[in-house]
């Protein structure tokens, strides 16, 4: 089930205060629309009244697919870039659904729209998350430049690859890599412990950064 609550919304442009309404929840699975409004932004965007500026509006949100069993929880950094607790409560009623669930917690929008094409389309995120961590190394990228994974392609000779985009200015370039070499990835897999990071928190952040302290860790070990 979805659930939202209304907030009194100010407009960075003009000042003008009008009623948004603010998603707590998305169930993708009992309510496709919002999950498709979800994914073109027009859950957070507010158009103004008064001036029609166009307006992100951030907010946390938990998405969940029940048919998949997955739950993506976005919760943005404070200014301290501090990350709030999840409810108690509600990590109790998660943690009933069972360990067959994937957790996973993003700290930003794009990140959470991520999270949910890479289970849409049945690939293990650690893994995906790999890929993009030796990318950056062998494009000799900054370690915060932006990748994001866009999906699958069917190239002109009929093979799947994983589309990976990374923002250069105004646009994004578009980057390559054949979907059947993705078990070359398996052997650095086999290094991130997830029932570890489990441990500590339930719900469990999967990015570069994450892969980049295991990687370096198991490196470090041999």
């Amino acid at each position: 089930m979805s659930t939202s609550h209304r907030e009194n919304i100010s407009c960075p442009s003009c000042g003008y205060e009008q009623d948004f309404e603010v998603w707590d929840s998305v169930n993708g699975s009992q309510d496709p629309d919002l999950k498709e409004k979800l994914q073109k932004g027009e859950l957070t965007r507010l158009v103004c009244e008064n001036c029609s500026s166009s307006v992100f509006v951030s907010f946390d949100l938990l998405y969940h697919d029940m048919e998949q069993k997955f739950m993506v929880l976005l919760r943005y950094p404070d200014e301290n870039g501090d990350v709030p607790d999840f409810d108690d409560k509600a990590n109790g009623l998660v943690r009933a659904m069972g360990d067959d669930y994937v957790l996973r917690s993003v700290y930003s929008f794009p990140d959470l729209l991520e999270k949910i094409r890479i289970f849409d389309d049945d690939l293990d995120d650690v893994t995906l998350e790999i890929l993009k961590y030796l990318f950056s190394i062998t494009n000799q990228f900054e370690p915060d430049d932006i990748i994001l994974y866009e999906g699958i392609e069917t190239s002109k000779e009929g093979d799947d690859q994983i589309v990976l985009i990374r923002p250069e200015g105004s646009e994004f370039v578009s980057y390559h890599y054949p979907l059947d070499k993705m078990d070359i990835l398996e052997e650095p897999r086999k290094a991130v412990n997830l029932a570890e990071l489990k441990q500590q928190d339930i719900w469990i952040s999967v990015d570069r950064f994450m892969i980049a302290d295991y990687l370096t860790a198991a490196e470090e070990r041999r």
